[in-house]
């Protein structure tokens, strides 16, 4: 899973500077959205390291583990809009 979100992530990179794209002059991606998204994959890993923490030691109905789901979705959500709006320190 987090190889997967890494290429992903990568991937992404890569099409934003190929957004960036003006001229003929390929712009690369800045440090702070490289480190960025570094930072969203090593993020999206600890959520999934969670999931999977409460998935082991806890027997979930399918009600709460739908619940566990959405929140943890609701929370990567969030922090993806922050990494996103916001510079690094």
């Amino acid at each position: 899973m987090y190889r997967l979100l890494r290429r992903l992530l990568l991937a992404m990179t890569v099409i934003a500077s190929v957004a960036r794209q003006s001229k003929g002059i390929l712009y690369m991606a800045s440090v702070q959205d490289k480190l960025k998204a570094e930072l969203m994959v090593e993020i999206y890993a600890s959520i999934d390291r969670i999931y999977d923490s409460i998935e082991q030691h806890f027997d979930l109905d399918e009600t709460r583990r739908n619940n566990v789901i959405k929140s943890l979705n609701t929370l990567k959500d969030e922090l993806y809009f922050v990494v996103q709006t916001t510079p690094l320190s």
